[in-house]
């Protein structure tokens, strides 16, 4: 990556996993740890759903498109990812290691990568670098849990936001959710006329935009707090 040391710490410090740990440990990580940097042109494929997550992947400039496939439970749901951040690193560990998204360079797109046993190392190094990936992976079992223990019983409004808490990370951007498509309105069965009934009601009260078969969130921090306040 064509820049000095002062400026690559600089740039890694703020990637999350990375945060809170000290300069002289990143300048240690740098000379003991493996770091793969690649370089990605506008529309080009990172990765598709279902590729084996073995390496922790960064966002270091540029931004990278979501996709999540309906898989009978949730909607298809797409949003936009920006530097700096990480890509599905609760993958790398546990008995499903691979990626339930596909993931696209909206425009030129610099990433870097961490091999499992190298980030294994890179643990060892610092206990922020533990506490770090501690606190992503318990706050997505945490989301997996309250979603199930709630969604059964939601309003088309909860539901919505759960499904905004569940798939998007915090600096998502652009989200669409394929709501309304026929395949998922028949799952919804006797509730698919009152839910198509709420999200135009949602429309009509600036919420979302409904373009097709697709919704796009316009606020996601409200749907958070409505997430926050059906717990």
């Amino acid at each position: 990556m064509p820049m000095d040391n002062t400026s690559m710490f600089d740039t890694l410090l703020k990637l999350p996993l990375f945060q809170g740990v000290s300069l002289s440990c990143m300048a240690e990580t740098v000379g003991r740890v493996k770091f793969h940097f690649i370089r990605f042109d506008a529309n080009a494929e990172i990765f598709r759903s279902g590729d084996t997550c073995s390496k922790l992947t960064f966002i270091l400039s540029g931004k990278v498109r979501i996709a999540f496939p309906a898989d009978g439970h949730l909607p298809e749901v797409s949003l936009t990812l920006s530097a700096p951040d990480v890509i599905m690193p609760q993958f790398l560990f546990g008995r499903h290691t691979h990626y339930p998204c596909t993931v696209t360079a909206v425009s030129e797109v610099s990433i870097m990568q961490i091999d499992k046993t190298e980030y294994m190392k890179l643990l060892a190094l610092d206990s922020v670098f533990v506490i770090n990936i501690l606190n992503y992976l318990s706050s997505n079992a945490q989301k997996a849990t309250l979603y199930s223990l709630h969604v059964a019983n939601a309003s088309p409004e909860a539901l919505i936001a759960f499904i905004v808490y569940m798939l998007t990370p915090h600096n998502s951007t652009d989200i669409t959710i394929h709501c309304l498509a026929p395949q998922y309105i028949e799952i919804l069965g006797d509730n698919a006329k009152p839910f198509v009934n709420a999200i135009h009601q949602m429309q009509r009260d600036g919420l979302i935009v409904i373009e097709n078969d697709y919704i796009t969130i316009k606020d996601r921090k409200y749907f958070l707090r409505i997430a926050s306040q059906s717990f």
